[in-house]
């Protein structure tokens, strides 16, 4: 979360990611939560909250004999606008399918549309309320849209039902939770089941991992290797505009004001023409050569803005 932080008033070049996340990765999430007093008391979010999954005007996938399939197939393909459109046709067709609902949030979150996601997963939670993978994946959504409360509350909810973690959960905490509740109980599930800490097990697509990469670099305050891994990741998907926020700090810190305007425009041909990518595939043993697509094996640890609890393993498409 911190190089979202560092857009909303943070330090100007701080290090995005916890160094402790390591140490305890079960609570890392929670963790990232913690920007604000732990005396903030969590609401609790009505049936529904969250926003209107909006579709797509044109979607030639309505009508297709079998949506859900082919989705899945685009999206391991890394055809995310496509895989989001035949799975719309999913859910068209068949409003009560969890899953579909559930894949195409994930679709969206991959595609770094976090409001898209949360719309979609609250459909699946509506279906399915006790899906572990639903309630996470909405507590890591609205993590990222800073939504400290709705998030806390979720991955409460993915405690109070995962069968491990359940009886530490206790039910009288569910309307008056604090940030500090859910850290203390992230911190005791992480001690439960130390053999977990290596579970995640998250499955990261392309524009997804290009912010990654950018990250990973930012972590290390390599700025400037930092900015074409946001440029590939925007050419893919410019409305993604986290990675427009996390570009312009990028820029910043590396003392490239000169293309602030640039992005502030979202002038992308200019940036990929300034900062291309195709020089440093060689030095990077995740680059295939000569491919554009970042090789990236699944099982392969990614986190995306945060950390994600550990011992959760997210399965995107089976």
């Amino acid at each position: 979360m911190a190089m979202r932080d560092l857009v909303n008033g943070g330090a100007a070049c701080a290090v995005p990611g916890s160094s402790s996340s390591s140490s305890n990765p079960l609570g890392a999430l929670t963790n990232a939560l913690l920007g604000s007093s732990s005396k903030t008391q969590v609401s609790i979010p009505h049936r529904g909250a969250g926003g209107v999954y909006v579709f797509s005007d044109m979607n030639p996938y309505v009508g297709h004999p079998d949506p859900m399939k082919e989705g899945q197939e685009l999206f391991r393909k890394g055809l995310l606008s496509e895989a989001a459109l035949a799975l719309e046709a999913e859910v068209m067709k068949n409003p009560e399918n969890a899953e579909g609902w559930r894949l195409l949030g994930v679709t969206h979150a991959e595609n770094d549309d976090d409001q898209q996601a949360i719309a979609a997963m609250m459909r699946a939670h509506e279906a399915d309320p006790s899906n572990l993978e639903v309630l996470l994946a909405l507590g890591v959504s609205h993590t990222n849209e800073l939504e400290q409360a709705t998030a806390l509350k979720y991955l409460y909810g993915w405690l109070r039902n995962h069968p491990k973690y359940g009886a530490i959960a206790r039910p009288e905490l569910a309307d008056s939770l604090y940030h500090a509740d859910i850290a203390r109980l992230f911190t005791e599930a992480s001690q439960m089941n130390p053999e977990d800490a290596d579970a995640l097990d998250l499955k990261p697509n392309y524009v997804r991992a290009w912010a990654n990469m950018g990250i990973s670099y930012a972590n290390q305050g390599l700025y400037q290797e930092s900015i074409p891994y946001y440029v590939r990741a925007l050419s893919m998907n410019p409305k993604a505009d986290t990675a427009w926020q996390y570009l312009r700090i990028s820029l910043s810190c590396a003392s490239r004001q000169d293309m602030i305007e640039a992005c502030e425009s979202r002038n992308l041909d200019l940036l990929q023409k300034e900062f291309p990518l195709s020089n440093r595939r060689r030095t990077n043993p995740n680059w295939e050569s000569p491919g554009d697509k970042p090789v990236i094996p699944w099982e392969k640890n990614m986190v995306h803005r945060n950390q994600v609890p550990a011992a959760i393993r997210t399965e995107d498409v089976r």
